[in-house]
């Protein structure tokens, strides 16, 4: 009997995995069909392009598109976290990839952003590091998923506007050290930040408002990055609003990526 092989073609079918007869495979996004708008996945080594460890450019599988960094120094690196997974290092001072266009993505719809991230920043370093962001630059514009300090302690945090203002939800239960799953909610009603399932308090905001002009991995800012991630990512998803079953198979899918 041939035996079942997992795919290394994301688009094939079910879901991108191959089944043994009778037997099936581990539950992967990509069986979230539409609902999958987005996906940086360092586990699969043909998304990026690298040279000696230094990557420049990494490929989201889902729309196809490329965030880039052309400046060597820049480029953030192949890497590994501490937990033996793959994973793509950023260095807190000037490595981020950037894409120029946020094509495909939601800009004014409900969303859910999913991270699994390594962080290295301690926490007397109080400056805020995004690990990923979308919009412009203008609070009121963007949306973005970060790392700051709240009476010494890591927390992670979130910004996220709807054109005319903008809310900054948190998650002050869970110390953002070491790896974690981080989840940003935007339901056209409330923002609400996850990390490793447990939720901060939502804060109400009516609508979303992101102006397209960029999304970057491992940095905030506009035209000139800024806020540096120190530390690593071995995978950042955009989805629609999930169901209460498709979350429960993605954080038992995250949390095997962060054991």
């Amino acid at each position: 009997m041939k035996q079942g092989r997992r795919s290394t073609q994301p688009n094939e079918s079910f879901g991108g995995v191959y089944f043994n007869f009778g037997v099936a495979a581990a539950w992967s996004p990509f069986a979230l069909g539409a609902s999958l708008i987005e996906w940086h996945d360092a586990e699969q080594a043909s998304s990026y392009t690298e040279s000696g460890g230094a990557v420049s450019s990494w490929r989201d599988i889902i729309l196809g598109r490329n965030y880039v960094q052309a400046i060597g120094a820049a480029q953030p690196m192949v890497s590994t976290m501490t937990n033996g997974r793959p994973a793509i290092s950023a260095d807190g001072v000037d490595d981020e990839l950037t894409c120029p266009n946020m094509t495909g993505l939601p800009l004014t719809t409900a969303f859910e952003m999913w991270s699994v991230v390594q962080q290295n920043a301690a926490a007397a370093d109080v400056s805020e590091r995004n690990q990923v962001m979308g919009g412009n630059g203008s609070n009121t514009q963007t949306c973005r998923v970060y790392r700051s300090v709240t009476t010494g302690v890591n927390r992670a945090f979130a910004r996220v506007g709807n054109g005319a203002t903008s809310v900054i939800p948190t998650q002050t239960t869970t110390a953002l050290n070491t790896i974690h799953v981080t989840r940003l909610i935007c339901d056209l009603t409330n923002v609400t930040v996850e990390v490793d399932g447990v939720a901060g308090t939502p804060l109400a905001m009516a609508g979303v408002g992101i102006v397209g002009t960029r999304k970057r991995l491992f940095a905030g800012g506009n035209a000139t990055p800024a806020g540096f991630w120190n530390g690593l990512g071995n995978t950042f998803m955009v989805t629609a609003l999930l169901s209460a079953g498709e979350i429960t198979s993605m954080y038992t899918f995250c949390n095997a990526r962060k054991a």
